[in-house]
């Protein structure tokens, strides 16, 4: 009897363990954007050949995809992108812009990652094919709690920080965040930082 209960509660424990791991994510990311914006965090930039990173970052990505049934593919031209950065940071905007291309995504989610090195910019790019967003609300999405009106809200968890971490972490690595989005055909992300 007791052994059933323990089968029976397996389901459960997974599911606590799961939103106690994705409430201690969001937490982290109040407090980051929150360190980030009272400029307490200070960012220690170090020169990096960020592409090892990109690399990690895609693999992993890929991994998950294959579990998740996404069409995830990645290309990152040969070559060191040498830059000033805070790799974890730079590394959780970009997962963050992967993980909303996932989320934001009916069917089966068509994800494209890719980066390249022009001049002394380092350019990376996250496509994908999921619900878009409207043309009126582009101009909010980088704002803190908002969260877009397309698409069902109650399916996708999250408290609007994402992008609005992204662009802050951007911003302190002296780069840009570009977003082009139309209803029904996807979203495009790029974000730019300078290259040594």
């Amino acid at each position: 009897m007791s052994e059933k209960a323990t089968d029976e509660t397996k389901p459960i424990v997974a599911i606590i363990r799961e939103q106690n791991n994705k409430l201690k994510v969001q937490i982290e990311k109040v407090l980051d954007l929150a360190g980030l914006e009272s400029r307490k965090s200070v960012m220690d930039l170090q020169l990096t050949d960020f592409r090892p990173n990109l690399l990690s970052l895609a693999t992993s990505f890929s991994k998950l995809s294959n579990l998740e049934n996404i069409d995830f593919e990645y290309e990152l031209q040969d070559g060191a992108y040498w830059i000033l950065c805070e790799p974890n940071h730079l590394e959780n905007a970009i997962n963050n812009l992967l993980d909303n291309a996932k989320k934001y995504s009916e069917g089966k989610p068509v994800i494209r990652l890719t980066a390249v090195t022009k001049g002394n910019q380092m350019y990376v790019e996250v496509k994908d094919n999921g619900i878009g967003i409207a043309e009126n609300e582009l101009k909010n999405v980088f704002k803190k709690y908002h969260r877009i009106i397309s698409g069902d809200l109650h399916k996708v968890r999250g408290y609007g920080l994402g992008l609005s971490y992204v662009k802050q972490v951007i911003r302190l690595h002296k780069g840009k965040v570009f977003l082009k989005s139309k209803i029904n055909e996807g979203t495009v992300v790029t974000i730019k930082v300078p290259h040594q």
